[in-house]
C-alpha cells in the first residue's frame, strides 16, 4: 500500500459518518511522521513503518499507531490499525462511547436535582420583549438586519402569548438559563443540519453575534 495523503485520510472519516473532520500531515526527519486531526484525543496518529521510500511512497510491514493526547484523561494510550478504515472506526467509536458516558452524566446529575416538571409561567416581574428590544436597538445594528430580527422577536412573542396566555416575563418562575441551554442546543442541530443540506448559514451572522454579545 502506499502512504495515504490528508485528503484521503480525511475521506476514511468521511466514509464512516465523520464528515469534515480536519487532517493534517506532518513529516519530519528526527520522530515518525504523523497526522494531526481536530478530533480530542486524536492528535497524534503515527505512520510507523521501517521501509518506506520517499519518491514512491509504497511501504511495507506498515501500521498506524495511534497515540493518545495525554492532555485528556484517560485518553493516554497505543494502539494498531492496518488501514485508514480501522482508525477512522476507531475514532467514530470512541466518540460514540464518549456521547453515551456525557449523557449518562447528565441523567445522573438531573435525577440528582429535583425531579418535578417544570410548571407553567407565572405572569410575574417585566415584560422581557420590550427590554429585549430597547437593547437591540442600542447595538448598532443597521435597519436591514435590525428590523428583520424585532419583527421575528415580536411575531415569537405573539405566539407565545398564543400558547402560554401571556408574554415572557423576567419573574415567570422558571430556569430561564436551562431554557435558553436548550433553545440553542436546538440551533446546533438545525444549523449542522443546515450544512448537511450546503445551505450557508450567513444570514444567522446578525444573530449569532447577538447571541455572543448578550451573554458578556
Amino acid at each position: 500500500m502506499t502512504r495515504p495523503t490528508a485528503k484521503e485520510f480525511a475521506q476514511a472519516f468521511a466514509d464512516i459518518g465523520l464528515p469534515g473532520v480536519r487532517v493534517g500531515y506532518h513529516e519530519t526527519s528526527t520522530e515518525e511522521p504523523y497526522y494531526e486531526t481536530d478530533i480530542p484525543g486524536w492528535l497524534a496518529i503515527a505512520f510507523h513503518d521501517d521501509e518506506f521510500d520517499p519518491q514512491t511512497r509504497e511501504i511495507r510491514g506498515s501500521y498506524f499507531r495511534i497515540n493518545g493526547d495525554p492532555e485528556y484523561p484517560g485518553r493516554s494510550w497505543t494502539r494498531i490499525c492496518h488501514s485508514m478504515r480501522d482508525v477512522a472506526t476507531m475514532a467514530y467509536e470512541d466518540l460514540l462511547s464518549d456521547c453515551a458516558g456525557a449523557r449518562e452524566s447528565l441523567m445522573r446529575a438531573r435525577k440528582s436535582l429535583d425531579s418535578t416538571p417544570e410548571k407553567a409561567p407565572v405572569k410575574l416581574g417585566e415584560p422581557v420583549t420590550p427590554a429585549l428590544i430597547v437593547w437591540l436597538r442600542g447595538q448598532g445594528l443597521p435597519n436591514s438586519e435590525l428590523l428583520p430580527i424585532i419583527a421575528g422577536i415580536e411575531e415569537r412573542s405573539a405566539a407565545g402569548l398564543e400558547k402560554y396566555d401571556q408574554v415572557l416575563m423576567s419573574g415567570d418562575g422558571r430556569d430561564s438559563v436551562n431554557d435558553a441551554r436548550q433553545e440553542l442546543l436546538d440551533f446546533l442541530q438545525y444549523a449542522q443540519a443546515a450544512k448537511m443540506k450546503n445551505r450557508s448559514l450567513a444570514p444567522l451572522e446578525s444573530l449569532v453575534n447577538l447571541v455572543l454579545s448578550i451573554t458578556k
